[in-house]
């Protein structure tokens, strides 16, 4: 039952940035062609969502990887690569809500960080330490 409301609780917190990411890649390809065949340099906004993309979708696949553990009851330590896409999708996340400040679009962007605290919170109650061996 545990098992299930972690999983109805990821589905309602990563649910909707997720899909938000999934359109941001369908703008972010048409650029990055833009970019390279368009003999052009990229605007400042354009690299931000190249950035935001790239850091949010990182940072997904490491929260994903942490979510994995947790649900199969196993304990994650966290390489030194999946912490930094930890950090690289709570900054493209921060810089989301900077941007759409006062917007209820921010909220979206607010609940990736909080499933991932919560996540973390859950896997220190499990392993009772959480290892940082980062090698």
């Amino acid at each position: 039952m545990l098992r299930f409301l972690i999983f109805l609780e990821l589905l309602c917190l990563l649910g909707p940035a997720i899909a938000l990411l999934f359109y941001a890649w369908w703008f972010a390809f048409p650029v990055l062609i833009a970019s390279f065949w368009g003999h052009r340099f990229i605007t400042t906004d354009e690299f931000l969502l190249l950035v935001m993309v790239f850091g949010g979708s990182w940072g997904m696949v490491s929260l994903s990887n942490l979510s994995f553990h947790l649900l199969h009851k196993q304990p994650w330590a966290g390489t030194k690569v999946q912490w930094f896409g930890l950090v690289l999708g709570v900054l493209a996340s921060a810089v989301a809500c900077f941007v759409s400040y006062g917007s209820w679009i921010m909220v979206i962007f607010l609940l990736p960080m909080v499933a991932l605290v919560h996540l973390l919170v859950l896997q220190i109650k499990r392993t009772s330490v959480i290892n940082f061996h980062l090698s």
